[in-house]
């Protein structure tokens, strides 16, 4: 992991802007997961498609059938300024319809070639990567069904040869997907990262903040999170009351917790609460996680 990671910063860095040239023209259909086991219901029939790319505004058009509407694709929020820079070449695909070969995505695995829906996963921290395999595709009536992206893949290139090479090396072509779908998560968490700074400390009160701390391990634990705990701190400047038909039923206090995983570390958010029972604050507990996870650094 440390050897891929290293090699998708090294990538990020050197990789120069695209051009609409480098982009445009006709790609040739492949499939490099196809498996005649598999009944294939959505087989898809097309040979090649055509891809314009506008390098001023970072969108692509992309025909499929003549006799339907063109699709269209842009980048994400999070990955604009990375396609930009050309770090990294990504669209998030529109006009989708029941016959479209591309789904949701176009994922570029090296110039001249572009992964259609990748269906691998990574999890928070962009790692600990997954590829699909069969047991994934669901049965009924005896007969297994693959989901896409869950099992098929569909790639799209320039080169007849190229597409025919990967289809045959399922190791080097995994390899590629791999490299691309990391430096994506990399790209779009720093993105995220940037545009959710971590909040200030507020309440210090070091018993409640021991307390706290506690009940996160505790709730990190319970949830068997991949991550381990680093710390945690009180991000409210005070307990605000929770209200229910004009009375108190308790309070809460917003907190934020450390979490690394595989020498990378990130913050999230957390609400502790207190009920309010017969004139009284009872025991904190986690009330629960606002969602988002976000890079930080590991001091």
């Amino acid at each position: 992991m440390k050897n891929l990671l290293a090699f998708v910063a090294f990538i990020a860095i050197n990789i120069t802007p695209v051009k609409a040239q480098d982009i445009s023209g006709t790609y040739y259909v492949g499939e490099p997961n196809y498996d005649a086991t598999l009944d294939h219901p959505w087989k898809r029939t097309y040979e090649s498609v055509d891809i314009k790319y506008n390098s001023g505004n970072q969108t692509i058009s992309l025909v499929y059938d003549k006799d339907q509407r063109a699709m269209s694709g842009s980048p994400t929020e999070y990955t604009l300024q990375a396609v930009k820079d050309g770090k990294i070449v990504f669209f998030k695909m529109g006009n989708i319809g029941h016959r479209s070969l591309a789904n949701m995505t176009l994922l570029q695995i090296e110039p001249g070639i572009f992964v259609v829906d990748p269906a691998t996963t990574v999890n928070t921290t962009c790692g600990d990567l997954k590829r699909p395999t069969k047991s994934n595709a669901p049965s009924k009536g005896g007969k297994v069904y693959p989901v896409e992206p869950l099992v098929r893949e569909f790639i799209l290139g320039k080169d007849k040869e190229r597409i025919k090479y990967l289809c045959e090396h399922p190791v080097e072509y995994h390899d590629l997907v791999a490299k691309a779908v990391v430096l994506r998560c990399n790209l779009s968490s720093d993105a995220v990262a940037a545009d959710k700074p971590k909040p200030a400390e507020g309440l210090t009160d070091s018993s409640l903040k021991t307390e706290v701390n506690t009940l996160i391990k505790n709730w990190a634990v319970a949830k068997k999170w991949p991550q381990s705990v680093s710390s945690s701190y009180i991000s409210s400047k005070e307990w605000t009351d929770m209200m229910s038909n004009g009375r108190v039923i308790g309070r809460e206090i917003h907190c934020v917790v450390i979490m690394s995983q595989n020498g990378v570390c990130q913050w999230k958010e957390f609400l502790v609460r207190q009920d309010y029972v017969k004139g009284s604050y009872g025991k904190s507990y986690v009330y629960g996680e606002l969602p988002g996870a976000y890079k930080t650094d590991c001091k």
